[in-house]
C-alpha cells in the first residue's frame, strides 16, 4: 500500500469517499468496517480502490479499512480510516435580554421563539425554521435546528406578544456546525434599531424591544398604551430603561 486510506467528516446528504493506493499485480480490494471493538466485516460490493457514500447516512459513519491482495501473497490491510457523518441542521447559540425581564445581573426566565429566516431581506424573508425554548437567567438559549443546510440565515427571536427583533445582517451558518449570536454587546447586531441601550455601572447593554416598555416584566394593555400614546420607533431613549 502506498497511499493509506484518510479519514474525513461529511454532513449527511453529502457525497464521502474512502481511497487506497497500491502497487501489485492482479490486485483484488475488500472493504470492511468494524462492527464491534477490533472486529471488521466485509462491505457488500465494495471491492475496488475507493469506497463511495452518494450520499453518506449517519448510520455510515464508523471505522473502515481495506484488505488488498494480488497474485503474490500475503494479503495486505491498510490502516484504519474513521469516518465521521454529522447530522444535518445548525445550532445557534443566541444571548439575549429582553426589555423588562433582565436587572443588569439576572434575568427573568421566559419562552422565546427563535427562527432562521431566509431570504436577500429580513423583511422580504421567509420562515425555514423556528424552535422554542426558555431564556435563561443569563438571557442564553441554545438552539437546534435539524434538517438545516448550510447557507446563509436572518436569526430572529420572538418574545411576550411575538414582538420579533432579526439580526442586522443574515448570518453563515454551517450545517452540522455551532454557532454564537450576542444581541446584547452591540446596537448593530440588531436590526433597524431592534434594541434599546441600558447602562449598568461603566457598560451598556443592549436590551431587545420585547414590548414590556415599562419594565413591569409583564407585557399587556399598559404596554400596548405607551406604545399607541408617542412611542417613536427611532428614538430608544424614548423607551424606559430596564429597573
Amino acid at each position: 500500500i502506498t497511499s493509506q486510506p484518510m479519514s474525513m467528516t461529511v454532513v449527511s446528504g453529502s457525497n464521502a469517499t474512502l481511497t487506497v493506493a497500491a502497487t501489485g499485480t492482479n490486485l483484488m480490494y475488500q472493504w470492511q468496517v468494524e462492527v464491534t471493538g477490533g472486529t471488521f466485516v466485509n462491505v457488500n460490493g465494495a471491492t475496488s480502490s475507493t469506497l463511495t457514500f452518494t450520499p453518506a447516512l449517519v448510520s455510515n459513519g464508523g471505522n473502515y479499512r481495506v484488505v488488498v491482495s494480488g497474485t503474490c501473497a500475503p494479503s495486505v490491510t491498510s490502516s484504519i480510516a474513521t469516518l465521521t457523518v454529522l447530522p444535518q441542521g445548525v445550532t445557534v447559540g443566541v444571548k439575549a435580554y429582553l426589555q423588562g425581564y433582565w436587572n443588569g445581573t439576572k434575568h427573568v426566565p421566559v419562552p422565546v421563539a427563535v427562527e432562521l429566516r431566509s431570504g436577500a431581506t429580513l423583511l422580504a424573508s421567509t420562515l425555514v425554521s423556528r424552535t422554542t425554548g426558555m431564556l435563561s437567567t443569563t438571557g442564553t438559549i441554545s438552539a437546534d435546528f435539524s434538517g438545516v443546510l448550510s447557507g446563509n440565515y436572518w436569526i430572529v427571536v420572538r418574545s411576550g406578544g411575538y414582538l420579533a427583533v432579526g439580526s442586522s445582517t443574515a448570518v453563515a451558518m454551517v450545517s452540522g456546525s455551532t454557532l454564537n449570536y450576542d444581541f446584547t454587546d452591540a446596537a448593530s447586531k440588531a436590526f433597524d434599531d431592534g434594541t434599546v441601550p441600558v447602562v449598568f455601572g461603566a457598560t451598556t447593554y443592549y436590551v431587545l424591544k420585547a414590548g414590556d416598555f415599562n419594565g413591569d416584566v409583564s407585557i399587556n394593555p399598559t404596554d400596548i398604551n405607551i406604545l399607541l400614546n408617542g412611542y417613536p420607533k427611532t428614538n430608544s431613549l424614548s423607551v424606559p430603561p430596564v429597573e
